[in-house]
């Protein structure tokens, strides 16, 4: 403090000697000097950090590039970022297609010893002639004594079947039991430890899981296709009336000559059977699922026939344009064309022109979902429906009986169910 107090004496002493007008000129230079040399330490500087930042950002751009080569040549990995824990997960793509590659592989290889070929000969007459003809479909073993599942469409009417297995060797085949209205057949060959497949739950698959598909399409035997479950719990009706419900639908390959083949999943278990596909699309194919081939297989072996619940009526699924042209109290639910006496509708009460809008507390928009409902019952199972009676509502009890052997499973004026 003394010595800056000192040196302002100091300087004031000097200026105080000097004349006026030098101590004017002087001043005015000091204040220019201090002005003019301020910013050019500022411009030095500055021109010093801008070359250090456009060389750290030439030098990072280098560096980038070069990591970036390095890493597509060198590392065929995909980065993502975990948001819960702020770290960098490094996934090998390399290694995921191997993995699933392997799976299909290690499934087929285990598979295909399991699935046969089934060629029929079967009698046609027409009204001059009686000749036989040819069929072939695939099937897949369930034991090793030779039991085998495969759609009834495969097997019916044959007047002969022959197996052949992946080996080569052939067999005779005899049915045992068959269920058109849900198109599954069980039949058998007498051998011994044969390879036989396993069923998953399909109760438990998802839209988008990978499946593989393996069959005889135009006699390519053991040919196999994958592809993804497209949906679940589709409903199929055929020209004979005949409805499949909570059926499968894929886009694995599916041809002529796949129907009665398995679909699997990638661990090699069994959840559908390969029925039919959509013959003016591509890469629509319908696969039976698991659930419901372990049903009919169970109840063949058990009462050497399938056990359905059956309603008992002729319907049809209203539309808006039915309702309309009809005057109907509602545009959605089955009209009941006409009821068959004893059975379940019949002893309910219900009658010709009634209209179910809901079965067991589901709401009903159509006969296919009756028959899904149906199937989910079983013979004695007692359910409510209701149904609108010249514009009124009603709710009745119906107990569910079996299916009449004299009843069709198609109808002139509707479907049976």
């Amino acid at each position: 403090m003394e010595e800056f107090e000192r040196n302002e004496d100091f300087e004031k002493d000097e200026e105080e000697e000097k004349p006026e007008e030098e101590f004017e000129k002087e001043k005015v230079l000091k204040e220019f000097k201090v002005v003019e040399q301020k910013p050019k330490k500022e411009r030095k500087f500055l021109k010093f950090f801008a070359l250090i930042l456009i060389g750290a950002l030439i030098g990072g751009g280098i560096g980038s590039l070069i990591t970036s080569n390095y890493i597509k040549k060198n590392l065929p990995y995909y980065y993502s970022l975990n948001m819960n824990s702020n770290e960098a997960q490094i996934v090998n793509i390399s290694k995921v297609i191997e993995l699933e590659e392997s799976q299909i592989i290690d499934v087929a290889e285990r598979v295909s010893p399991a699935v046969v070929r089934i060629s029929t000969t079967q009698v046609v007459s027409d009204f001059f002639f009686s000749y036989e003809t040819s069929g072939l479909g695939s099937g897949y073993l369930i034991s090793p004594s030779g039991e085998i599942v495969t759609n009834n469409h495969v097997v019916s009417g044959a007047k002969k079947i022959t197996v052949t297995l992946s080996d080569g060797s052939e067999y005779d085949a005899s049915v045992i039991g068959t269920d058109p209205s849900s198109d599954i057949a069980l039949i058998k060959i007498d051998g011994k430890d044969l390879p036989y497949l396993s069923f998953g739950d399909s109760s438990t698959l998802k839209v988008g899981q990978s499946v593989i598909a393996i069959g005889n399409p135009y006699g390519l035997d053991h040919t196999v296709t994958t592809g993804v479950i497209s949906a679940l719990e589709r409903s199929l009706t055929f020209d004979d009336g005949t409805t499949l419900v909570g059926v499968i639908q894929t886009d694995a390959a599916i041809n002529p000559g796949n129907s009665g083949g398995p679909l699997l999943t990638l661990t090699g278990d069994v959840i559908g059977m390969n029925t039919a596909i959509q013959q003016s699309a591509q890469g629509i194919g319908f696969a039976i699922s698991s659930s419901t081939i372990i049903k009919v297989i169970s109840d063949i072996k058990l009462f050497g026939k399938v056990v359905w619940p059956f309603l008992g009526i002729s319907g049809v699924s209203i539309t808006e344009d039915i309702a309309k042209r009809n005057n109907l109290p509602t545009n959605k639910g089955v009209l009941v064309v006409s009821v068959y006496p004893g059975t379940s509708a019949s002893n309910a009460g219900l009658k010709s022109y009634d209209i179910i809008t809901k079965f067991d507390g589901h709401d009903v928009t159509s006969v296919q979902e009756i028959t899904k409902y149906l199937r989910q019952h079983n013979v004695g199972d007692k359910v409510k429906i209701e149904i609108y009676r010249d514009n009124k509502k009603m709710e009745l009890e119906v107990t569910l009986m079996e299916k009449p052997s004299s009843i069709s499973y198609n109808s002139r004026y509707g479907i049976n169910i």
